[in-house]
């Protein structure tokens, strides 16, 4: 072989395997942010989502109606894709005077790339986006004045959407 040839083949081959490393690196980088981000959405919802449903759970109970908390974990669909993690309140009792074709529901989903939990409420007539908030600024009470203007629109003292 032409040892000039042979030189920007071999110069070639190596620029491939830079490009492939880096590539492995920065999914490696990547891969380590997902998990530190589940990890840190993990110990809020324990630490701050669960309890605030919770409570919500029991002030229901204590008036005879049954609210049923559910959650989903990070997993991939038939589709081969990220179904993301959710948690929230199932509430058809807390709607049992209505009818219709929607499964009511309180749910909280969390996006693993921006870190922001969405809020997605759905009575029997209608569903919605309730707005987002960033992983390390919810609270229970942002929760409980959400979970307010879903039952109680009347009572509301935010708008859906609105942050605090």
């Amino acid at each position: 072989m032409n040892p000039e040839i042979e030189q920007k083949l071999f110069a070639h081959l190596e620029s491939q395997d830079q490009e492939r490393q880096q590539t492995e690196t920065r999914a490696t980088d990547v891969q380590r942010v997902l998990e530190k981000n589940d990890a840190d959405f993990r110990a809020k919802k324990k630490d701050t989502i669960r309890p605030a449903l919770e409570e919500l759970v029991d002030l229901y109970r204590s008036k005879g109606i049954t609210l049923r908390i559910f959650e989903t974990e990070v997993a991939l669909n038939r589709e081969g894709t990220i179904r993301e993690a959710t948690i929230g309140l199932d509430t058809k009792a807390a709607f049992s005077h209505s009818s219709g074709d929607m499964k009511p529901e309180f749910r909280l989903s969390y996006s693993r790339r921006s870190r922001k939990i969405g809020l997605y409420t759905t009575t029997p007539a209608q569903g919605s986006p309730g707005g987002d908030i960033p992983l390390d600024e919810i609270t229970e009470e942002w929760i409980h004045e959400k979970f307010l203007a879903y039952v109680a629109p009347e009572k509301r003292r935010l708008q859906f959407g609105e942050v605090r």
